[in-house]
């Protein structure tokens, strides 16, 4: 059973709501995971590493640097976007469960006041280099060893084995809707070009008609009247008579 939604403003959160919330988890023997970046321009690297960390723990915190961190960090022309945003699209992410905006340079005050049980970092760190190892090193395992490599072996929900190519599969219908004011709905089934084919010259040939109807009601038969002057030969109309006689 699938996880109920939830929106992504509804997992923002405060420090203090946060301390709670991990104090519960821990109560309930549930295991907490911790992950931190910028996230400034969410890219898959980002969605490996937080899938990764997820598989460490029974729920996912994500801890975001605020604007002025992240200017420290990676100079006066970032963030692009703001932290309000960033914090946004990581939570929109079903992997994680809650994110907190930290105004600090460092992540080491949030660790200290979450305490988290483990403590993920990506592929850019191993354990020695994780910065904030001797804070975690009490209360928490630093996981940076098993998100650190590409082996799919050590990242099993990140990185996977390459998946073998499937057979080709039917391709459902494709539906095309035009705008409301045409108020036409049309349904091209790929294994049915046929249909498709004849409703297209038929379309075509309606709209060819429908662009000739006002030149046809144009066109004016010359009355009978006007006929009148036409001499008719009456014995050929009496020749004309015998023959259908002859035929009936």
């Amino acid at each position: 059973m699938s996880a109920p939604f939830r929106r992504a403003a509804t997992k923002l959160a405060t420090v203090e709501s946060l301390r709670k919330i991990c104090e519960d988890a821990r109560r309930d023997k549930k295991t907490v995971a911790f992950a931190n970046g910028c996230f400034d321009l969410l890219h898959v690297g980002h969605t490996r590493y937080l899938q990764g960390a997820r598989a460490e723990g029974d729920l996912l915190v994500v801890g975001i640097n605020a604007d002025a961190s992240v200017r420290k960090l990676k100079g006066p022309s970032r963030p692009l976007q703001n932290e309000q945003d960033r914090a946004l699209l990581v939570a929109a992410l079903h992997v994680v469960d809650w994110v907190v905006i930290f105004t600090e340079d460092t992540v080491d005050n949030l660790l200290l006041a979450l305490k988290p049980d483990v403590h993920c970092k990506g592929t850019d760190y191993t354990e020695e280099t994780v910065p904030e190892r001797e804070t975690v090193r009490p209360f928490s395992f630093s996981a940076a060893a098993a998100l650190k490599s590409h082996d799919p072996s050590r990242m099993p929900t990140a990185v996977g084995p390459p998946q073998p190519a499937r057979a080709a599969e039917h391709r459902p219908p494709i539906h095309v809707r035009h705008t409301a004011n045409q108020g036409v709905t049309m349904k091209i089934l790929n294994h049915n070009w046929r249909t498709f084919l004849f409703a297209l010259v038929v379309g075509v040939g309606i709209t060819v008609l429908s662009a000739l109807a006002p030149s046809i009601r144009s066109t004016r038969v010359p009355p009978i009247a006007a006929m009148s002057d036409v001499s008719i030969d009456r014995s050929d109309l009496s020749r004309s008579r015998k023959i259908w006689g002859a035929a009936l």
